[in-house]
């Protein structure tokens, strides 16, 4: 049992470093994931074994847990330049129509929860059902003070509907 702990401690920092690059451009840092990588890692109820877009993992939104598994980042530890702009990429799955859910972006300041709240509809893209489909966004940061390195960033689905929405390899990068 030691073996297997001292193993996961081990293995740890480099399922962090898988998911999280310098980007080739140059531009910043990308964070993503497919949640293969977070099944037993984390206890969360919205991460579920289904029909993925890649995989057999992915997180869900329904009645019952209307937010998705939560991507939450300091500012500050995204790295050192001043941040422009975050750019936000999902695969997301609609099980019926109508359906009332939206990919959120958001960054909270110390002072004020929501500083910028943004909600993109899903059905913006997804037209039927039974379909994955990619769902992107940007936003610029270098406004109002957005780019405060004490900051937090959120990225999630938020679903009001009595319909399953899945979520899948999650992208958020920044420039």
């Amino acid at each position: 049992m030691k073996k297997k702990f001292y193993l996961s401690i081990l293995l740890a920092p480099f399922m962090f470093l898988a998911s999280c690059n310098e980007s080739e451009n140059g531009k910043g840092q990308s964070f993503t994931t497919d949640f293969e990588n977070l099944a037993g890692w984390v206890d969360n109820p919205a991460i579920i074994k289904c029909d993925a877009h890649s995989g057999k993992w992915a997180s869900v939104a329904n009645k019952l847990k209307p937010y998705s598994h939560t991507f939450k980042i300091k500012l500050r530890d995204v790295g050192d330049k001043t941040l422009q702009k975050v750019n936000v990429s999902a695969w997301c799955y609609v099980g019926d129509l109508p359906c009332d859910a939206k990919l959120v972006t958001a960054i909270n300041s110390p002072e004020k929860e929501n500083a910028m709240w943004e909600g993109k509809p899903l059905t913006s893209i997804i037209r039927e059902k039974g379909k994955w489909m990619q769902i992107n966004a940007s936003y610029r940061l270098n406004r109002g003070g957005l780019n405060n390195p004490d900051n937090t960033l959120l990225v999630y689905v938020w679903n009001l509907s009595d319909a399953n929405v899945l979520v899948d390899d999650i992208s958020v990068s920044f420039e």
